[in-house]
């Protein structure tokens, strides 16, 4: 039975929206923001002084976007989670790594070169951040704030070695009033690789679309088995890769959802013990839908 979100549409423009965010701060709400970094990834997920960051974005715009959400005089990211190392989930972690302090850093063990990517570690070794490789098992919890790696497994990172994306870190995060699954740049061998192994887990009712909403990724029958009532696009305006991927979109047949293109910095609210989740967008807040035919 597909769980029924009730969300409260606070229609806001920018600086409503950091006035609301701000001041609806309560130690027992959880916040997760899909944050608007362009043609990339970046995701802050926040309850009381405790943050938690899935990717970075292609450059230091997440600065900015923590700026609207945290308050400036916390300087602590308790985790950040690293889905893969491609520049568009990467690059502005560089910049988080050296501003904020850091407690740990999750991420997979995957075969990457560059000087980015060499950037990114030699900040990590700098600071001496704990670093734990993603696997499947691994689980972080934190008040009402549960993470669950579903993702990559030895199999998948051997795959990854000519496909990088195949090896992207899954989490399905629990969270109040709603699951959340993340899975960075996954495409269609990762996607049925869990569904013959691991079905039951892959259920969620929020999905941050993977690979930005491209072709090779969201096929039907995965989306089948998560059931989401609401995904998030996390793509950049007038992108030249052309995402969302028409095609993608409408695989999401009967499935509401937000762009980060259209609809801004997307914020979700919620807390423990209530179904209701309170939606902030800092642009518009029109959900959309491909109605079923």
């Amino acid at each position: 039975m597909k769980t029924k979100i009730i969300l409260i549409l606070i229609i806001a423009d920018l600086l409503f929206g950091v006035f609301v965010l701000r001041n609806i701060s309560n130690a027992n709400k959880v916040k997760t923001s899909f944050l608007d970094v362009g043609q990339g990834d970046a995701i802050l997920i926040r309850q009381g002084n405790a943050n938690f960051i899935v990717d970075g974005g292609p450059d230091k715009t997440i600065l900015r976007r923590l700026g609207e959400t945290i308050y400036p005089w916390e300087k602590r990211i308790d985790v950040i989670f690293l889905t893969h190392p491609d520049l568009d989930h990467l690059w502005g972690l560089i910049e988080v790594l050296k501003k904020y302090e850091v407690g740990q850093v999750v991420m997979p063990q995957l075969n990457k070169e560059g000087k980015d990517y060499k950037m990114f570690l030699d900040e990590i070794s700098k600071k001496n951040i704990p670093v734990v490789f993603a696997k499947p098992g691994i689980f972080i919890k934190y008040r009402d704030v549960n993470f669950s790696v579903l993702a990559p497994n030895q199999k998948l990172l051997a795959w990854s070695k000519s496909n990088l994306n195949v090896g992207s870190m899954v989490l399905r995060v629990s969270l109040p009033g709603y699951a959340l699954l993340l899975s960075g740049d996954m495409e269609m061998p990762e996607e049925q690789y869990l569904l013959n192994n691991i079905p039951e887990l892959l259920r969620a009712d929020i999905i941050k679309v993977a690979h930005h909403g491209s072709k090779t990724a969201s096929g039907a029958s995965f989306l089948d088995a998560v059931k989401p009532a609401l995904a998030i696009f996390s793509v950049g305006e007038k992108n030249r890769y052309g995402h969302p991927n028409p095609e993608t979109l409408k695989r999401f047949e009967g499935i509401s959802y937000f762009r980060t293109d259209e609809n801004g910095t997307i914020t979700l609210v919620s807390k423990n013990g209530s179904k209701q989740i309170s939606l902030i967008c800092s642009k518009k807040c029109d959900i959309k839908k491909n109605e079923k035919k």
